[in-house]
């Protein structure tokens, strides 16, 4: 048996405050430094067992058995905890100098000793054993807290402003195992049935060490200018657990007579979760500006480590033909560790110029199970001697031969994500995202996903958003996304860029009392969630909903200036109590609506006419039913009003003719519920001697018709019978 590993030692507190100004010139020349580590296990000691058994002489069979044990790694040691405090400005100019590194860091821990076992039987019964030694867990990161009031300039790549980090060690390896057996059978006419078995166990990895609390409180400007180089980067990091011993057994049998050999071969995994990120939370309240590719104005994060991979398990074996070969091949793989919460509060205003540089990245990560390493199995059945010297392979049957890789363990879970910002941030670049909200728990559970914003983001690059938020587990364990804008503007970039894009998530709202739109024309897009729309403010665009049950509420004094496709789904419903204005005022557009449409009393429809043809006014086409929001018969106005304008400079008149008339189709639903469609209508830029109306089939379908008579001009509009179809009766306007 071999000796175990000795324990690593742990770091101390460490307490750093400047107010100096402080700048380097070097290459991983950091301005302030303040580091936590804890040391790493040692490593289990090996272990080598050989035997031989031989019986007393026929027809006695033997009996023996060789055991072999590696020693286990030692643990990790914690880091302590880390406190930096600086009032002065700081700069550095060189590759991966940071401004402030703050780090606590447990030590890894050692790796299982290996195990060797092995023996030589004639004519006799015996079992193999060996086991590898189990991995040292990590040791766990402590609590780094960094406060910091002066300015802050890196100019090299990989530099970022401000890095504080908890990490926990990583679980030291299992150790292999090795298992080698040799049979020799007398020949005839000696009785028996010699058995052997051999046994191989390859070591646990161990537990990985678990972050801890971060927090980063910063009140000076920031500003980096190279690839890679963030404004703040804040983490808390679980260490992944360590991976399996592998194992391998071999097999030697010759002879005449039945026997019967069994092999158990056990690839070790993690013995325990790996390290879960924790807590992280920051507050920023002055400028930020990065200026490289991949530099993120303020990167927040939890992360769960990485279950340990299942060992690898080998077996091979030459056997007699009519020898039965039953074997055993498993594996235990690790579990992935949770991500913490992560809150982060901006009120200054941040930007980025390169690509895939987002203002706020702040993601709660459950880290990924680990894998189920490879299984191979040689058997060989073409020792037969003499006359019945014929080849056969084993059947390819399971537990005969063959061997099947186990599937990867569950993934950890993630936590809740909150981001509040009420300052700016303008991105520049490709796929370079204002806000990126993430609680990502692949085959775990998410947490929610909270935004609340009260300022302006512009995301100006390709592919862009104004706001992704993102809450994603395994099938149904997506957490809810809210997110809030209570005043200011959000705008997402062009090609696949949008306002705001809610990815997953469960029952998720989007509560806008701001302006919301892209340069691509996507004001909204959503995944697979249930997802609801209040809107009170200004929605330009293009909306898709996805796949969930879903609505949109246009609130008494919100505006939706609806694309060329607003997509709820079918049977989900657009309530309207404000303003639908296809493609806004000053431009024509024809929306199509995938869902039903309610028109509450105060709902108001602006139609745009830039010409007589088809294509030259607004128009909304429903997929669905069109109705009040009441859903039964409508009363004098209860689906509210439609009022007609004309382009800028458009001469109405002219394009009719004297004593013409045209009849502009406006409104194309389904089918029309509850009955007659029953609301007010103006057009105040009717030409002068002439005269309006609005009327509608059965289907709902809505027509202005603009003539050259003079007809009486009642108070309000109401529909009246007349053949199949229904009239709005008419306005004049002198």
């Amino acid at each position: 048996m071999g000796g175990a590993g000795g324990g690593g030692g742990k770091g101390g507190v460490v307490t750093l405050t400047s107010d100096s100004q402080v700048t380097t010139q070097g290459r991983q020349a950091h301005a302030l430094i303040a580091q936590s580590i804890g040391g790493g296990g040692g490593s289990g000691g090996n272990a080598i067992s050989l035997g031989v058994t031989v019986p007393p002489g026929a027809p006695a069979i033997g009996i023996g058995y060789t055991v072999s044990v590696g020693g286990d790694g030692g643990d990790g040691g914690n880091g302590g905890k880390v406190n930096l405090s600086s009032t002065g400005d700081v700069a550095t100019s060189a590759f991966r100098s940071y401004g402030i590194l703050a780090q606590s860091i447990g030590g890894g821990g050692g790796d299982g000793g290996y195990s060797v076992s092995g023996s030589v039987a004639i004519t006799s019964i015996v079992t193999t054993l060996a086991i590898g030694g189990f991995g040292g867990g990590g040791g766990s990161g402590d609590a780094v807290a960094v406060g910091s009031t002066g300015d802050i300039l890196t100019q090299g790549n990989l530099a970022n402003g401000i890095l504080a980090q908890s990490v926990g060690g990583g679980g030291g390896a299992g150790g292999n195992s090795l298992g080698i057996q040799i049979v020799l059978k007398a020949p005839k006419p000696v009785p028996g049935i010699p058995v052997s078995t051999t046994y191989t166990l390859g070591g646990c990895g161990g537990d990985g060490g678990a972050g801890g609390v971060v927090q980063v409180v910063n009140q000076g400007q920031i500003e980096t200018q190279g690839i890679h180089a963030h404004g703040i980067l804040a983490q808390s990091v679980g260490g992944g657990g360590g991976a399996g011993g592998d194992q391998s057994a071999f097999d030697l049998s010759l002879g005449w007579l039945i026997r019967v050999e069994s092999a158990l071969s056990l690839g070790g995994g993690g013995s325990g979760p790996p390290g879960n990120g924790a807590a992280v939370t920051v507050d920023n309240s002055n400028s930020l500006t990065t200026h490289g590719d991949f530099a993120q104005g303020i990167l927040a994060q939890s992360i769960g480590g990485g279950g340990g991979a299942g060992g690898l398990c080998f077996q091979h074996g030459l056997v007699d033909l009519i020898d039965g070969v039953p074997s055993v091949k498993l594996r235990v793989w690790g579990n992935g560790g949770s991500g913490g919460a992560v809150t982060l509060s901006n009120s200054g205003a941040i930007a980025t110029y390169g690509g895939f540089a987002h203002g706020i990245l702040a993601q709660s990560i459950g880290g990924g199970g680990g894998f189920a390493a490879i299984s191979e199995d040689f058997a060989i059945s073409t020792l037969q001697k003499g006359v019945r010297a014929i080849g056969i392979p084993l059947p390819d049957t399971p537990g005969l031969g063959i061997a099947f890789a186990g599937s990867g363990g569950a993934s950890g879970s993630a936590s809740d994500v909150s981001v509040t910002h009420t300052g700016s941030i303008t991105t520049f670049g490709h796929t370079s995202h204002g806000i990126l909200a993430q609680s990502d728990a692949g085959s775990g559970r998410a947490g929610t996903v909270t935004v609340t914003l009260g300022s302006e983001i512009l995301a100006q690059g390709a592919n862009s958003h104004g706001i992704l938020a993102q809450s994603v587990g395994s099938s149904g364990l997506g957490g809810n996304i809210g997110i809030t804008i209570g005043s200011g503007t959000v705008q997402g970039g062009s090609g696949l860029g949008a306002g705001v894009y809610l990815d997953g998530g469960a029952n998720n709202t989007l509560t806008n009392a701001g302006h919301i739109s892209a340069l691509s024309g996507m004001a909204v897009r959503a995944t697979v969630g249930n997802d609801t729309i209040v809107n009170n403010g200004i929605i330009a665009g293009n909306v898709s909903l996805g796949t969930g049950v879903n609505a949109i509420m246009n609130c008494l004094g919100a505006i939706l200036n609806s694309g060329p496709d607003v997509n709820l789904g079918a049977g989900n419903i657009l309530t309207n109590a404000g303003v639908i204005s296809p493609g806004g005022l000053g431009a024509i557009c024809q929306t199509t609506i995938v869902g039903d449409l309610a028109l509450e009393p105060t709902s108001l429809l602006e139609i745009e006419i830039g010409g007589i043809g088809e294509d030259e006014l607004d128009r909304i086409i429903l997929s669905g039913a069109l109705g009040s929001a009441s859903g039964g018969p409508a009363p004098l106005a209860e689906s509210g009003s439609v009022v007609f304008s004309l382009l800028p400079g458009l001469d109405l008149a002219s394009l009719i003719g004297p004593g013409g008339s045209v009849e502009l189709l406006f409104l194309v639903p389904r089918d029309l519920a509850g009955g007659a469609l029953t609301m007010y209508c103006d057009f105040p830029d009717c030409p002068q001697g002439f005269s309006y109306s609005v009327f509608h089939d059965e289907s709902g379908a809505a027509w202005l018709r603009v003539a050259a008579s003079e007809i009486p001009e009642p108070a309000t509009l109401t529909l009246l019978a007349l053949g199949g179809l229904a009239l709005l009766r008419r306005r004049r306007k002198s």
